[in-house]
C-alpha cells in the first residue's frame, strides 16, 4: 500500500511538472514568436516513434565534465523541436561532477537575441563557488537554467542543509536570478517532509513573461 502511494504520488508530481513546463512554454512563445507546434503527448510510452520525429533530439547526451562512460548516471539530453533553430554551447568550466548541458534556441530565425536553456544535474555536495561563478559568467541573457540540483535547505522545504545549499541560493541571489517554483516540491518520500531538489531558474530578464 506504501509503495502504491509513493507511485501515485510520483505521478501526481509529474503531471504537475509536465502542466507547469507547458504552461511556461506557451508563454516564452507568445513572448519571443515561437511558432506553434503540437507537444508531445505526457505519455510518451504511448507514441510511435514516427509521431515524435518532429522532437529531435538536436543535442547530443554528454556526460559532463569529470564524468566518466562507467557514470551510473546516463547524461544529459535536451531535446528541441526540429523547427526550431539550435545550437550547442560549450563552455570551459573548471572541473566537476556536476553535469551540464547547454542549448541557444532562436524563437525567430535569424534573431540576435537566442534565449539560452542550460539543461543541469548534480549529486548532493558537489557544487562549489568557483564553478557556480564560472558558469554564470559564460551566459548571456535571456536563459533558464532547469535541472535537479539536490541541494536541501529549510528554505527549500528541508530538514536539513546540504554542504552546498548556502553557495547556491548565494548565488542565485548575487546574481539577480530568479527561482520560478519556490512553492512547488519535487520531491515526496515516506517520512520525510517534501522538498524542492528540481530547481527552475531564470535571468531577470524574462521573469515577469513567465507565468507558472
Amino acid at each position: 500500500m506504501v509503495e502504491n502511494d509513493n507511485l501515485q504520488a510520483l505521478i501526481d508530481y509529474q503531471n504537475k511538472t509536465i502542466e507547469s513546463l507547458t504552461n511556461r512554454l506557451t508563454v516564452l512563445e507568445s513572448n519571443y514568436g515561437l511558432r506553434s507546434s503540437d507537444s508531445p503527448d505526457p505519455g510518451l510510452f504511448h507514441q510511435s516513434l514516427d509521431e515524435l520525429n518532429n522532437f529531435s533530439p538536436a543535442i547530443p547526451v554528454d556526460t559532463g565534465p569529470g564524468i566518466g562512460p562507467g557514470s551510473s548516471r546516463g547524461g544529459l539530453m535536451t531535446a528541441v523541436d526540429s523547427n526550431i533553430p539550435a545550437l550547442l554551447v560549450l563552455l570551459s568550466l573548471p572541473p566537476s561532477e556536476v553535469e551540464v548541458l547547454i542549448v541557444k534556441i532562436w524563437a525567430i530565425p535569424n534573431s540576435s537575441s537566442p534565449l539560452t536553456v542550460v539543461n543541469l544535474y548534480s549529486p548532493r555536495d558537489k557544487f562549489d563557488t568557483p564553478w557556480l561563478d564560472s558558469l554564470i559568467s559564460q551566459l548571456t541573457l535571456k536563459f533558464l537554467i532547469l535541472g535537479d540540483f539536490n541541494v536541501h535547505h529549510p528554505a527549500l522545504g528541508s530538514l536539513f542543509s546540504s554542504s552546498d545549499a548556502s553557495k547556491v541560493l548565494d548565488w542565485i541571489s548575487v546574481n539577480n536570478m530568479c527561482l520560478l517554483n519556490m512553492s512547488q516540491f519535487t520531491r515526496f518520500q515516506t517520512g520525510h517532509a517534501p522538498s524542492l531538489l528540481d530547481l527552475s531558474i531564470c535571468s531577470a530578464d524574462i521573469y515577469n513573461n513567465i507565468i507558472l
